[in-house]
């Protein structure tokens, strides 16, 4: 089991075909969630809806969901990108957790992930949020990392935001006190500067530059 994650465990039983409509909606109602697994003898068979549960008729079972279970889950050693992938993709805001042997152990809300991971250096600490954009066939991350650094900042950490017509974009958080020296070697590297607030910054300093200059000409 993957320790860093094992507090954010839920262990709320699943749910059986065997299940009435109205237990069913009851737990839905009261927890919030698109989807809920569903087992049989303990052993992980699929995702039963919530929007396919509130829809059930009074008195049916789960039984009449048999064929229209969403099957996706990860296992007990997984990490966090491989349970934002899972509810991406699903459109979930839950993931089940299983075994080697299918056996159901309990399931990772989507909440408790970003509310945790939003504690890590990456954004806890206090730094900068700069976006960059740069053709995809020529920008790496040895080159991000040494622009960064070779100008007295720190990298924190990264992702791509977006690859779209052969264009990708990072988002970077950097502890500097030389934000405009990293953006001026960022730029002599072709890359793009997107975040706004920085290119204002670096901006309002040129001009400020630039009318020092002018007043001390005209002295």
């Amino acid at each position: 089991m993957n320790k860093d994650l094992t507090p954010m465990i839920q262990f709320q039983p699943a749910m059986e075909f065997s299940t009435s409509e109205e237990a069913a909606k009851l737990f839905m109602e009261s927890h919030s969630l698109s989807h809920f697994p569903l087992v049989d003898h303990g052993i992980y068979l699929g995702n039963v809806l919530a929007d396919d549960i509130f829809a059930l008729e009074n008195e049916q079972t789960l039984e009449v969901l048999r064929h229209d279970l969403e099957i996706f889950s990860i296992n007990e050693e997984a990490q966090w990108f491989d349970i934002l992938e899972q509810c991406s993709k699903h459109d979930a805001n839950m993931v089940p957790i299983i075994n080697s042997k299918k056996e159901y152990l309990g399931y990772y809300l989507f909440k408790d992930l970003l509310e945790s991971f939003s504690q890590t250096p990456f954004f806890a600490e206090k730094a900068l949020t700069l976006t960059l954009e740069k053709q995809s066939q020529k920008y790496s991350f040895s080159e991000i990392a040494h622009i960064v650094e070779s100008n007295n900042s720190t990298l924190l950490g990264l992702f791509l935001s977006k690859i779209e017509n052969e264009r990708t974009e990072i988002i970077l958080r950097i502890n500097s006190d030389n934000i405009n020296e990293v953006l001026q070697a960022f730029r002599r590297y072709d890359y793009e500067i997107i975040s706004k607030h920085l290119e204002d910054d670096y901006t309002n300093e040129l001009l400020e530059r630039s009318n020092y200059l002018n007043k001390y000409l005209n002295i």
